[in-house]
């Protein structure tokens, strides 16, 4: 399973990253990084830090919203966030 963490060196990193890609593919987004980084038309505080990492496991649909929904922090999950592929922002 292939993960993309989204974050920011500075405030709501992981929401601009969503606010600028509603609907993209997470999968195209992993195959394709460079594309989904700020660009220069982003100000200094719309940026954010594209991470992929792959794990050899398998995890179900109920255990990521359980990690989503208790175990994230609303505010926390502004600034860092994760998607798995198969996935849309």
């Amino acid at each position: 399973m292939k993960v993309l963490k989204v974050n920011g060196d500075g405030d709501y990193g992981a929401q601009h990253f969503a606010n600028q890609h509603a609907g993209a593919s997470v999968n195209e987004i992993i195959s394709n990084t460079d594309k989904f980084l700020p660009t220069e038309e982003n100000d200094e505080y719309e940026q954010w830090n594209l991470e992929v990492e792959e794990f050899n496991v398998t995890i179900n649909k109920e255990f990521l919203d359980f990690i989503r929904n208790e175990m994230i922090d609303y505010d926390h999950g502004k600034h860092i966030t994760f998607y798995v592929e198969g996935e849309t922002i």
